[in-house]
């Protein structure tokens, strides 16, 4: 994925109880420009998958 968007600091996979991946991951991206990138970059194949990126908003700023 850095070869994409960018230096990748932190990846948490989401994990069931039973340690399988739910399909949905937070990355934590080096610098802004790499958000950027990534964001613009929704859809595309990685792995046999299609990535939705996104985001994230601040809990503040979400709805209840």
């Amino acid at each position: 994925m850095e070869e994409h968007f960018g230096e990748v600091i932190k990846v948490n996979l989401l994990r069931t109880a039973d340690r399988r991946s739910k399909g949905l991951a937070f990355v934590t991206f080096e610098s802004e420009e790499s958000v950027t990138k990534a964001v613009a970059g929704t859809n595309i194949e990685f792995m046999g998958r299609y990535l939705v990126i996104e985001r994230t908003k601040p809990k503040s700023e979400r709805p209840a």
